[in-house]
């Protein structure tokens, strides 16, 4: 088997897919900090509403002001957006300090996966469903 495996050629089929075989930790750190990046992905996709959402409301809220109207519903809807912004990127700074340290392995993979990172697990689930159950 290993004088098999030294007679491949590098750049043949079978040689070319032999490199990208990962041990099944890698593999799992992979998934991890796909899993990662994916929920990092949704809460930017998510501020990216919210200041879309925010400077809608802003014009809105000149307009009524040139007109006469008061802009107290909006003024109240921008600071709602704006907690929210602020809480999403305080979640941002905390899931990529964990995926620097999942990359650094000052972290291992079984805190991540078993539960002792739950409290960012569930916290980001919390802020996903919040923001799609409006």
């Amino acid at each position: 088997m290993v004088e098999r495996e030294t007679k491949t050629k590098a750049y043949s089929k079978e040689g070319l897919t032999s490199g990208t075989k990962l041990d099944p930790a890698e593999k799992e750190r992979c998934e991890v900090a796909q899993w990662l990046n994916d929920c990092l992905e949704k809460l930017n996709i998510q501020m990216d509403q919210f200041e879309a959402e925010i400077e809608t409301l802003g014009g809105a809220s000149k307009k009524k002001r040139k007109g006469g109207g008061g802009g107290g519903g909006n003024e109240d809807a921008i600071e709602e957006f704006n907690a929210h912004l602020a809480k999403h990127r305080d979640h941002v700074q905390k899931l990529e300090t964990l995926l620097r340290m999942l990359d650094n392995e000052t972290v291992k993979i079984n805190q991540v996966r078993d539960g002792k990172m739950e409290r960012v697990i569930c916290l980001v689930t919390r802020v996903f469903s919040f923001h799609f159950c409006r």
